[in-house]
């Protein structure tokens, strides 16, 4: 790891000014106590500035103002006017009568700190503090001085040097993952133990890799993928308004058809509405239907459009006030208009019209009773002549015709009769005439002796359907012939006048069969003869609208979770501290448990970074079988040794390297190893090495060797005995080989198990690294006295983030807020440019959090890469080396100058470095930048594209319309990609040229 940018803002810019030539020893700290207090004091005045804009609240603002010449300083107004604004006095900054001069301003800052105290008791502690610091700082400088810190070059050099300041370098790190187990349905309550393996081959290709689970896990089938309450109910309404209908997508079926005219129910529960269908769009999971007009009253999601009309029916006639129906044992030749003769058995008889033919069913308009078996008879019809009389001949003495209350006779001689005329041969009385004229049809007619009656019987006006109810005329249609197999109780049908208007929705409630005919019994009344009426149905397709089973309201508001369909054995594995995995389709977060309520529901509050207010109810699945995975595989034991309880601290070596380490907030680095050591069968807790309170304590430590191993390290005496130090467990597999694994590439148990049917594996494998290298020691060692091991200032959270060997670098950034909460935002480069996963940032909160000042709190985010694309032209001797080991040797000097672990945030690129790097070769003779910019598809020629989403750099510096320099914004970071970083990939390319 290369030094921090020298260009920060928040880094001293010059340190020489304390080593000039002839110095014994090179000065690391730039500061006494004196220039301590004045920096505490500018600091505390920004904070006090609290409504200043922010420049003038910047120490940077103040530390060197009165070195510049006058016209530079803020007016003496505006220095009264800020001074008036700080409560605290001391801490405003006094107008001198003219610049200082740099001597000046040292004796001002001695004055400050030797005045001698006035009672000011919050000054005292500021001085007493830079005193501290003073002494501290002036340890950690002569402990550098002492280790040639800065010159070693071994790492178990440096290791041992690290030692003296009582700091351990970082080991290795194995990559995690979150996974959630699914059970099996007749699993029951279960304890997985830890050591759970699955496997998979990296994308790259390689040896497969292989994952344990790190802790026990009592889960429960019911725990796999659990819903919140009332996850399946949609109550939002639908477009369907009172006036106009706005289109709907309805999930649609295979073979769902539906064309425009066609009629539909919009069935709300046991209501609905019929309505013809306006128009229609086919997708690919959804017909979009919009109908005619809207409908009344709310319509929610939980509606469904029924559609496909298995026919479309007119029903039978059916008898009702002033109409009967009669069913004849032959049919009749005969037709609306006619005029028939019925007796009934009580010898009653009537003459009546018909109204209408159906089969064998003659339906009549008449008010008169009938019982019993009907004769029946039909009269003869007579066409009236151009003149409006009906002919008879003279053996005739009455006519019937149709009149407004039903049939009327004339006889001969009766009032309004015409009178006689002769007959077309001349001859007088041959014929009658009866005039037509004043009824309502242009027929007459009479009995005619020849005629023989058929026998027939009335139609019920309804029949019963429901045996425990009378029949109901209003509300039951007859229909000829076998019911449709898609009829039953519940089917809709959509019923439209035979003249026209508009349509109606009814629901069967009933059915019954007879020979040759059905009866369905409606819910609703049906408001016009059912013979005068198309019945639309059943309808055999029932739509239900995209998204009617989501409940698109939040699942978890304000982070609480209202859980369903859990067993009471399930309930109890719920505690605070559980982990679990959220999804919402292709989105996870990781969370916990914080707070567990099991009254009538059990309702959870979720611990999590993830922003779930906009994570509908309807799409959230919460995982509560979730565990902790590493990078690792479980090995059998081993034998360290025999303890001696005459030595006071006995060390024993671990002959195994990459021994997998993974996360544990205990520890400073944030990794342990995972292994259990035993003495005498019993197994001793892991204490931290730079834990001066571990000892004595029955604990063991560890730190690496050289290569790779580990050094068991007991806290105090063992006992004597042969053979009693082992290893019980330990798992090998640790560095960035393990991070990158795609998520979803763990699927299923890595052999079978009896209660585990699958794994769920939702984000991708990170947080592997390799041991702190030589260049990060350099830095970290001397620096971690600086706050010994503590968060206060923003510098300090950086360090204890980087601590992690899964974090190359760390930005802190303190964020205004309106709340006491201090608001500080972390952005991390992470070892190989990983993604940020859950369990880094999660396991790095509390890690932190543990060590810092309260009241703070913690956000993270992944740095910004800017791609880095470089080509060149170098010329070597090509007599002397191969040109294919100069072009290696080249490109590896850019990737080592650019690589993700050389450079820092906010860190200038300049054409003259590539030049730098590439001459720096020895084959190398000369070089020439050909192409220096960002990967494709950048193009900093031009200025940034209005709406684009690509990272940009603050600033280009361009040379004749070529890139001289690159100035990355604080949160960005321009570098040669490494493979496990997304695209857009880095580029390097090296051409190698002879020299003539």
């Amino acid at each position: 790891m290369s030094a921090p940018n020298p260009d920060r803002p928040d880094m001293t810019r010059d340190l020489t000014r304390w080593n000039r030539a002839g110095l014994t020893r090179f000065r690391y700290v730039d500061g006494d106590a004196a220039v301590w207090l004045e920096e505490l004091r500018l600091a505390l005045f920004g904070l006090y500035l609290r409504g200043e804009p922010a420049a003038d609240r910047l120490p940077e603002r103040w530390r060197d103002l009165f070195l510049k010449p006058v016209e530079e300083w803020p007016t003496a107004a505006r220095m009264e006017e800020i001074a008036a604004r700080v409560d605290w006095a001391r801490l405003a900054p006094s107008r001198p009568p003219r610049a200082e001069s740099r001597g000046q301003r040292n004796r001002r800052l001695l004055d400050q700190y030797e005045a001698p105290p006035d009672g000011d008791h919050a000054w005292e502690i500021l001085r007493a503090f830079a005193r501290a610091a003073d002494v501290l700082l002036g340890h950690l400088d002569a402990y550098a001085n002492e280790g040639y810190l800065r010159t070693a070059t071994q790492w178990d050099n440096l290791r041992r040097l690290a030692a003296m300041v009582n700091y351990q370098p970082g080991p290795p790190a194995s990559a995690t993952t979150t996974v959630a187990l699914t059970l099996k349905p007749d699993a029951g309550t279960v304890r997985i133990g830890r050591g759970l393996a699955m496997k998979a081959a990296p994308a790259g290709g390689g040896a497969p890799l292989v994952f344990e689970t790190l802790a026990v896990l009592d889960a429960h089938p019911d725990l796999n993928a659990v819903r919140v309450e009332d996850w399946d109910v949609n109550a939002t309404p639908l477009p369907l308004g009172t006036t106009t209908a706005l289109p709907v997508d309805w999930l649609k079926g295979p073979k769902t058809a539906l064309d425009p005219g066609d009629l539909v129910v919009v069935a709300r529960g046991e209501a609905g509405d019929a309505r013809a269908v306006a128009a229609t769009s086919v997708g690919e999971i959804a017909l979009t239907v919009t109908l005619d007009r809207g409908l009344n009253g709310a319509v929610h999601s939980g509606t469904m459009l029924w559609i496909a009309a298995d026919d479309v029916r007119v029903a039978e006639p059916q008898g009702r006030e002033g109409r009967l129906v009669i069913e004849t044992v032959a049919p009749m030749a005969v037709g609306p208009g006619d005029i028939l003769w019925i007796r009934d058995g009580s010898r009653h008889a009537s003459h009546v019209e018909v109204v209408e033919v159906r089969g064998d069913a003659v339906v009549v308009s008449t008010d008169r009773a009938f019982a019993g078996g009907l004769e029946i008879l039909p009269l003869v019809p007579l066409a009236a002549d151009d003149e409006g009389f009906v002919r008879v001949p003279v053996s005739v003495s009455r006519v019937w015709f149709s009149g407004p209350g039903g049939p009327v006779s004339t006889a001969w001689g009766d009032e309004g009769e015409t009178r006689p005329e002769l007959a077309p041969d001349g001859r007088t009385g041959v014929n009658r005439l009866f005039a037509a004229k004043g009824f309502t049809a242009t027929r007459g007619f009479r009995h005619d002796a020849a005629m023989t009656a058929v026998e027939g019987k009335v139609r019920p006006s309804a029949a019963p359907v429901l045996p425990d109810r009378p029949a109901d005329a209003t509300r039951t249609a007859s229909f000829a012939g076998k019911p449709p197999k898609s009829l039953a109780v519940g089917s809709w049908f959509a019923l439209r006048p035979i003249e026209g208007g508009t349509p109606r929705a009814l629901r069967v409630v009933g059915l019954s069969a007879g020979p040759g005919r059905y009866h369905v019994l409606f819910h609703d009344t049906i408001d016009i003869p059912p013979e005068r009426a198309e019945f639309h149905g059943p309808m055999t397709e029932a739509l239900r609208p995209v998204g009617w089973n989501r409940n698109p309201l939040p699942g978890a508001p304000g982070k609480v979770a209202r859980l369903t369909g859990l067993s009471p054995e399930a309930r109890l594995l719920l505690k605070p501290g559980r982990s679990l995995i959220v999804s919402r389709g292709p989105d996870d977060a990781l969370a916990t448990i914080a707070t567990v309520s099991t009254g009538d529901a059990v309702e959870i509050t979720l611990a999590t970074s993830a922003d779930l207010s906009d994570w509908a109810a309807g799409d959230m699945l919460l995982r509560l079988n979730a565990v902790l995975a590493g990078h690792g595989e479980t090995k059998p034991p081993r034998l360290l040794g025999s303890g001696d309880a005459e030595q006071p601290l006995q060390s024993f070596r671990l002959p195994v390297k990459e021994v997998s380490h993974i996360p544990s907030t205990i520890a400073e680095a944030g990794v342990v190893p995972d292994m259990d050591v035993a003495v005498d069968g019993v197994v001793w807790p892991w204490r931290d090495l730079v834990d001066v309170t571990a000892e004595g304590a029955k604990a063991w430590s560890s730190s690496l060797t050289e290569d790779g191993e580990i050094l068991v390290r007991f806290r105090r005496r063992l006992p004597t005995g042969t053979n009693n130090v082992t290893v019980l467990r330990h798992r090998v597999g640790t560095g960035g080989r393990g991070s990158g694994l795609a998520a979803f590439s763990f699927t299923k148990p890595m052999k079978k198990h009896p209660q585990v049917d699958a794994i769920h594996q939702p984000f991708v494998t990170a947080g592997g690294a390799d041991r702190e290298p030589v260049a990060s020691l350099r830095l970290s060692a001397p620096s971690r006295l600086a706050a010994n091991g503590r968060a206060v200032s923003a510098r300090d959270f950086e360090r204890l983030a980087m601590r992690v060997p899964s974090v190359w670098r760390a930005r802190a950034e303190e964020r205004p807020g309106g709340g006491a909460m201090r608001e500080l935002r972390l952005t991390l480069v992470t070892a190989d440019g990983q993604p940020l996963s859950p369990d880094l940032t999660e396991s790095l909160r509390v890690k932190i959090l543990k060590d810092a000042i309260p009241g703070v709190r913690l956000s993270f985010a992944l740095f910004e890469t800017l791609p880095l694309r470089l080509e060149a032209v170098v010329r070597a001797d090509l007599v002397s080396f191969d040109a294919a080991d100069v072009k290696a040797a080249a490109e590896a000097a850019l990737w080592r100058a650019f690589g993700l672990q050389a450079r820092d945030f906010g860190q200038p690129v300049h054409r003259a470095e590539i030049l730098a790097a590439l001459e720096a070769v020895p084959q190398v003779e000369t070089a020439v930048v050909t192409r220096f910019d960002l990967a494709p598809p950048y193009d900093l020629s031009q200025p940034r594209p209005e709406g684009s989403a690509l990272p940009w750099p603050a600033n280009v510096a361009l040379l004749d319309g070529a890139v001289a320099a690159i100035y990355p914004a604080g949160h960005q970071v321009a570098h040669l990609p490494g493979p496990l970083q997304p695209e857009p990939r880095g580029m390097v390319s090296v051409t190698v040229e002879g020299l003539t």
